[in-house]
């Protein structure tokens, strides 16, 4: 007769470790949401809300505003697995606020980094108080369609993939010449720069707007233009333009202020 292979018995101390493993999971999978506040207070954001409601791993930011920015309600459901390796990736929702739209937001401590995957966002620019536009209140919407975004707080852009549209430009190109003006174009990374190129066309030529953010979080923006008629070359002067090389040139550089400052 062969004899059989001998079973598998686990140990109580195995058995427990695993009880209790499982114990954790669960008590964890069912905590409240509001376990993450002190995290949120601690981590030296300028982070704001009316409530924490629903669990940890599926729940929602109520009346949100990062720094001076009133965004609405976020909705999030964090994914388990990454969790194993240091990251956390959540799918994540916006509404009710200034921000309207949906992505995955995922972020890895020990590498220092942050993506943005498959997110569809519209932003309302009129509710924009600290920065101006060629020295204007912002106004219109900007919709941003991105596939990939990956930023590393310590080399910059890694990865952008997507798309901008916004009509930031329509009212003001309305009152200066009685034709609306939206602009559209390429997100992209070039070196360790986030780089967004964005042109459009009414009847006065053709603007091209090119927006680069470095790993410190400073920003370079640069307008060209081409305007044919003196009245509009004078007004466009009047708020900065420049000439060069037969376009008008605007550059502005400064600091992005964000969530914790």
């Amino acid at each position: 007769m062969t004899a059989s292979p001998p079973r598998f018995r686990p140990s109580g101390r195995l058995l427990g470790v695993l009880g209790a493993a499982v114990f954790v999971a669960a008590a964890l999978w069912q905590a409240p949401a509001s376990l993450v506040a002190p995290a949120l207070q601690q981590s030296g954001a300028n982070v704001q809300y009316r409530e924490l409601a629903g669990r940890i791993w599926d729940g929602e930011l109520r009346g949100l505003t990062v720094g001076d920015q009133y965004l609405g309600d976020v909705s999030f459901r964090l994914h388990a697995l990454p969790l194993l390796t240091g990251t956390i990736s959540s799918d994540v929702s916006v509404a009710g606020g200034a921000a309207v739209g949906e992505g995955e937001i995922g972020a890895n401590a020990l590498l220092r980094r942050v993506w943005l995957r498959d997110a569809s966002l519209e932003f309302d620019l009129g509710s924009v108080r600290r920065y101006t536009i060629f020295g204007i209140p912002y106004e219109g919407r900007a919709r941003a369609k991105i596939a990939r975004l990956s930023w590393s707080l310590n080399a910059g852009c890694l990865e952008a993939q997507g798309d901008v549209w916004t009509d930031v430009l329509n009212a003001s190109a309305r009152r200066f010449v009685g034709d609306g003006l939206v602009l559209s174009g390429p997100a992209s990374c070039a070196d360790d720069r986030l780089r967004l190129n964005l042109s459009g066309a009414n009847r006065e030529g053709v603007t091209n707007i090119a927006v680069s953010v470095t790993p410190r979080l400073t920003y370079q923006l640069t307008a060209s233009v081409m305007p044919d008629r003196a009245e509009l070359k004078t007004n466009l002067r009047a708020i900065g333009f420049e000439d060069s090389g037969g376009a008008l040139i605007y550059d502005a550089v400064g600091e992005l202020k964000g969530a914790g400052s």
